[in-house]
């Protein structure tokens, strides 16, 4: 996607899940397994500060669609430098959602605490 021009991604988008939606819309799509469980997003906010009548956006939590068949959803959104996860997943597949949510935040503090310890030694050479 990166290597397409601006005005070409958002049409590569729509033409690439097009068939998706399109068995979404007609049912078709119940015909056979699902071709995916998982679909993980990520979509890039602003690089800088956002305001609403004069309040600073301090977060932005996604919500997306699951589709039929889909388990999880995990969408990323990025604002002012920080990233916000929004976790959609079906209540038969996937009974306690709300682990995914303490394990990533285990997962953030480890990799915060790793990076760190890289970065320090890095400023001692």
């Amino acid at each position: 996607m990166q290597g397409l021009p601006g005005e070409a991604q958002y049409p590569y988008t729509l033409a690439a899940t097009s068939g998706i939606a399109l068995g979404q819309l007609t049912r078709l799509d119940a015909l056979g397994p699902p071709m995916f469980s998982l679909v993980i997003s990520n979509v890039p906010g602003a690089a800088h500060s956002k305001y609403l009548a004069g309040a600073k956006l301090g977060s932005l939590y996604p919500f997306s669609l699951l589709m039929r068949g889909g388990a999880l959803n995990i969408t990323v959104v990025s604002v002012n430098g920080l990233m916000n996860f929004g976790f959609l997943g079906a209540r038969d597949t996937l009974p306690h959602l709300q682990r995914l949510s303490a394990h990533l935040h285990s997962a953030m503090s480890e990799l915060t605490q790793i990076t760190a310890e890289r970065e320090g030694r890095r400023s001692r050479r």
